[in-house]
């Protein structure tokens, strides 16, 4: 079990142990790790951040503009919501996302309320190494990941797209210092494994990370207890369980002020009920049966 704080940035810590696996995507590293703490960006601005020290080598990372470290890549889930979801324009240059009127969940290049704002950088590649490719190496999930870009009033340009298969042309190019943005389109909801390697000047290729993506998955774990302390909220929770919180300004009640449950009977009992946490006032609602 683990526990877990919002931010007021978006982003939810997590510390404890990982139990079990997400439709087995999650990498085994993961699932054993303990004490450590995961990252779940599903609001706000990061960056997947490239970075190389002769201590540790090639790292890739989550870089929060509101924290001082960088989080590993393995240690972060993105959650793309359902304001994400759009349609395939009926537009030949648009093929790659599907067939015209199909589904597309995309994070955009630009900045929108409520959908992660998700960039890539190299502000961490010293100005000597050089640049630097992002290479995809693999994509494991129940659809496509396309990573584009759209100029004013130009045509899409094609970064990486996996549907057609995953060669040495899907890779971005990172300049030192560098900060770019692309829209993130996924094909189908679900769960998304994404492994990415750097390839330096030499093209020598670092060891695969592996980038957790949940598309219309939920956002917010299994809760098993809540407990209030002078120091705040403390959960303890499955990360990825089948309970959604809804979020209100200042909801009327009826307020609970703490729960313990031993099992989904217990949690049930709480459907509907009001929590008041750091970011503002939720209710657990959507209880349903799913395999963990």
């Amino acid at each position: 079990m683990k526990s877990f704080r919002f931010h007021r940035n978006g982003i939810v810590s997590i510390r404890g142990l990982m139990l079990g696996g997400v439709l087995g995507l999650m990498p085994a590293m993961s699932r054993e790790a303990s004490g450590a703490t995961y990252v779940v960006f599903e609001e706000d601005h990061a960056d997947l951040a490239i970075a190389w020290s002769a201590e540790d080598g090639w790292r890739i990372g989550l870089e929060d503009h509101h924290a001082e470290a960088l989080t590993p890549l393995e240690k972060v889930v993105v959650l793309v919501p359902e304001a994400a979801k759009l349609t395939v324009p009926n537009d030949p240059q648009y093929a790659f996302l599907g067939v015209p009127g199909a589904e597309t969940w995309i994070l955009p290049q630009v900045e929108t309320a409520g959908v992660p704002f998700l960039g890539i950088n190299g502000h961490e590649i010293a100005a000597e190494v050089g640049p630097v490719g992002l290479v995809l190496d693999s994509v494991s999930g129940p659809g496509s990941l396309s990573l584009y870009t759209v100029g004013v009033g130009s045509f899409p340009a094609v970064a990486i797209h996996s549907g057609d298969g995953i060669d040495e042309d899907d890779q971005i190019l990172i300049t030192p210092g560098g900060h770019y943005h692309y829209n993130w389109a996924f094909s189908e909801p679900g769960w998304y494994r994404i492994g990415w390697r750097v390839r330096d000047g030499e093209g020598v290729l670092s060891e695969p990370r592996w980038l957790l993506v949940g598309v219309e998955e939920g956002v917010a774990p299994r809760i098993l207890s809540i407990a209030w302390s002078p120091e705040g909220v403390h959960l303890t929770a499955d990360l990825y369980g089948p309970t959604r919180l809804e979020h209100a300004p200042a909801p009327e009640g009826p307020w609970s002020e703490q729960g313990v449950f031993e099992d989904d009977a217990e949690l049930s009992k709480w459907r509907g009920q009001w929590a008041e946490m750091p970011m503002g006032f939720y209710r657990l609602m959507g209880l349903m049966d799913a395999e963990h």
